[in-house]
Parts: structure tokens; sequence; C-alpha cells
């Protein structure tokens, strides 16, 4: 019978049973080194099969003889945060480096996520109303020309400050701290989509007559 081992599933986005439908193990061979005492290590490579969505996964285990515990990667890398289904609306430019912050928060990279949300903010400024003065004076100017709330401007302010200081006083930020900085910045891009989707609406809703 094969082994059902609870993981999370990227498709599912939860903890679901899968079964192992095949195993290999390696072993790196044994050192001998003073007193007759040896080192050794394995790798034990297992894919699994989602018993809901029936996704597959690969599980790597790294077991050295010096470890207390063994060293487990899964590959695809856990999805930390789902890309938008809007993302296709945003520029280019933009859509680009959204896509790599995800993909850094799927390796763990939070630090790299925050800076990254920090030049999207950047680059939003520069589609919107150029390179003109200080952060503050942007938000400013993006507040005054109606591209953003007064609590939008509050919120970009917070977004820009965690990132400043990840990249001037090596701040590490926590898994929360970076979902709140993307989702500022979703809040931010999704404008794009919206835009779009009113005036598409307004193409095909039927006008009122005015006549009496």
């Amino acid at each position: 019978m094969s082994d059902i081992k609870t993981i999370f599933c990227n498709k599912c986005q939860n903890y679901t049973d899968h079964t192992e439908i095949y195993t290999k193990k390696v072993n790196d061979g044994q050192e001998k080194i003073e007193n007759d005492y040896q080192l050794s290590c394995s790798h034990t490579y297992s894919l699994f099969e989602c018993n809901g969505c029936h996704d597959i996964h690969l599980e790597k285990v790294v077991c050295f003889s010096e470890w207390d515990d063994v060293e487990t990667t899964n590959y695809p890398p856990r999805i930390y945060r789902k890309t938008p289904k809007w993302i296709n609306s945003v520029p280019e430019t933009q859509r680009k480096l959204l896509e790599e912050i995800y993909r850094s928060l799927a390796g763990n990279c939070k630090q790299l996520a925050v800076m990254g949300a920090r030049t999207l903010i950047d680059l939003f400024i520069l589609d919107k109303i150029g390179d003109i003065g200080s952060y503050k004076q942007k938000l400013t100017k993006l507040q005054e020309q109606q591209f953003i709330s007064t609590e939008q401007k509050q919120h970009l302010t917070a977004a820009l400050d965690a990132g400043h200081a990840v990249i001037h006083r090596g701040f590490q930020p926590t898994d929360d701290i970076v979902n709140k900085v993307i989702d500022i910045i979703e809040s931010l891009l999704i404008n794009y989509s919206l835009n779009k989707n009113a005036d598409e609406l307004n193409e095909i809703t039927p006008k009122r007559n005015n006549k009496k």
C-alpha cells in the first residue's frame, strides 16, 4: 500500500492528503575520520500526488549524520501568495516586476519582495505624474490629481517606509509585514483593472432615453 502524507497543495491552496507514487534514496557514501567515526549523507526523492486535485510535486529529503534533523525541500515551492487574476491589466513593466515579487515570495525572500514593492510604487508614480521631487511631494501630487485617495496616500507612505527600512537599515520583515505591504500594492494596482472594467461597462450598458 502506498504511503499517505499530508502536504500543502499549491493548486488546492490547503493541506491535503497526498499519495506517494515514487521514491528513490541515493546514498552519497561514507567518510571515515579519526577513531573509526564515519560521516554519512543521503538524499531521498519522492513524488507525491494530491488526492484531491491530482497535482504532482517532488519532495527532497537530505539526511546528514551530523545534523539533528533532516532538510526537506519541495518542488515547486509552496505558493506564498497567489498571483491576482487582474495582473494582465497592469502595464508591462509593472506586471513583470509584480510577477518577480510573487516568485521571490515563493522562495521565502521577504526582503526582496518588500524592496520590489517599493520599486513598484516608483513605477506607478512615473506612469501617472513622472519623476518629480521627494516621495512626500510625489504622493501629494498623486492625491491632488486624484490618482489616489487620502487613505491610499497613508497606506503608500507606510509601504514606502517599510521598503526604506529594508534597503537602508537591514530591516527583516515578518510574514505579516510582507502581506500588509503586498496588500497595499495590490490595492493600488488593481485600479488599472477597475478602470478598464468601468470603460467596458460604459460601452455595453444601454443608455437612458431622455426623451419625454
